[in-house]
Parts: structure tokens; C-alpha cells; sequence
């Protein structure tokens, strides 16, 4: 896995599946973070603006 350094940035690798479950995680449930997280990332800003759950 490769980490790049703009936030949610990565690459595939042998190993994709343990961090990619924890994503999963993070984006089924964007309505419940903390405001700060959500006003810190353009992706969750959209999706709280335009109601995706």
C-alpha cells in the first residue's frame, strides 16, 4: 500500500482489504462524525449538503 499525501489518497496493494474496510465504515456512517471531520473534507461536505446517507 502506498500512502499518498493528499487525504484519502491510496493505492491498491496486497493488503488494500484492511484499510479499505475501515473506509467503508467511515462513509456509511458520515452522518455521525464529528462536525470537524466532515468540515474538513470536500467529499463529506457534499454528501452532508446533498444528503446522501
Amino acid at each position: 500500500m502506498q500512502w499518498e499525501e493528499d487525504p484519502f489518497v491510496v493505492q491498491r496493494g496486497p493488503r488494500f482489504e484492511e484499510p479499505a474496510t475501515i473506509i467503508r465504515m467511515v462513509t456509511e456512517s458520515v452522518d455521525d462524525l464529528p462536525r470537524p471531520l466532515i468540515d474538513n473534507c470536500k467529499i463529506f461536505q457534499e454528501w452532508v449538503e446533498n444528503g446522501r446517507n
